[in-house]
């Protein structure tokens, strides 16, 4: 068959849909896996070992342009990882015979044909698994467990080197709460005394957050806002020991490269880190109750310690 999984938004969403494609190739090895994202994730999507081909959905801007796409690429089934209206209508438009997607949007009462019901609003499982439940009309019933799931390699990596290396990534996309970059600032003054490099990391346009920024810390590390491609950032954070950041992409990304991956979260419905953490060996959750709060209030100091108590304990790429 040639399986196409749409999920067209963020870096971490794309890595917690991944797991798909693996579960996909061990029911059908000889299916022929295609993903559709952004470009923006097209480095992450063309990484994954379980996906044959990237489909880039900024290529197609109209309907009948996506109708056309969808058909030269002459698809068995598509499963909607992300119920995307408008790619929902083109699949359809496509003859698609077999479209899959979440019975609970009414999206995909009017364009999919196989509809299995659940919620993820108010479910306690992992994003990756709750995305796994669109599968089980091709067959695939067992629900694996998380230590399932952080056993699975997704991501190829092109280095081999490591380096005492601490990426402190104080960005979002706003999905997740956050520390203040004031908080970023405390934390990199408890750690510049170390024997490690610390660098600040971010795009370009964080480049210019950082540069506004008046704080004492941040400006006496290296920043490596906007210095790479997303591929080369990926092999960037490979060779590093930690990074720490909240619920967004690269934390994901650090999972899959087996570094020490230090996420800040808030328990609460639904970013808690039941949902959204990332997948991989040495993941280290570091999550607060939820009492309403608009920002992450975990004391630096103590995360410093924590990061201190870490950082020599071994930790490798699958």
């Amino acid at each position: 068959m040639r399986i196409l999984i749409v999920r067209t938004d963020s870096i971490g969403d794309v890595m917690l849909t991944l797991p798909m494609a693996y579960y996909i190739k061990q029911c059908y090895p000889a299916s022929t896996v295609l993903f559709l994202g952004k470009s923006y994730t097209k480095d992450i999507i063309e990484r994954c070992l379980w996906v044959d081909e990237f489909v880039n959905a900024d290529n197609a801007f109209l309907l009948e342009d996506q109708v056309r796409c969808l058909k030269q690429l002459q698809l068995d089934l598509v499963i909607f990882a992300l119920p995307d209206a408008r790619w929902m209508k083109a699949a359809y438009g496509a003859g698609i015979p077999k479209r899959i997607g979440t019975g609970h949007r009414f999206s995909s009462w009017r364009w999919a044909n196989v509809r299995p019901m659940f919620s993820r609003k108010h479910s306690t499982l992992h994003e990756a698994q709750l995305n796994l439940k669109l599968l089980s009309s091709i067959g695939f019933q067992v629900m694996p467990t998380l230590a399932d799931l952080n056993e699975i390699p997704l991501l190829r990596f092109n280095t081999t080197q490591k380096k005492k290396r601490i990426i402190v990534h104080p960005f979002s996309q706003g999905s997740a709460l956050n520390w203040t970059l004031d908080q970023y600032d405390e934390l990199v003054g408890e750690l510049k005394a170390l024997n490690y490099e610390i660098v600040i990391s971010g795009t370009a346009k964080d480049q210019l957050s950082l540069s506004e920024y008046q704080g004492k810390y941040l400006h006496e590390v290296e920043s490596v806002c906007g210095k790479f491609t997303l591929d080369q950032f990926m092999d960037y954070i490979a060779e590093s020991t930690i990074l720490l950041a909240c619920s967004t992409g690269p934390l994901h990304i650090a999972a899959s490269a087996g570094i020490h991956a230090v996420g800040l979260y808030v328990d609460r419905i639904p970013i808690h880190p039941g949902r959204w953490s990332p997948i991989g060996h040495f993941v280290h959750i570091l999550k607060e109750e939820d009492v309403g709060q608009t920002r992450i209030d975990i004391n630096p100091v103590s995360v410093a310690t924590f990061l201190r108590s870490i950082m020599e304990l071994p930790a490798t790429r699958h």
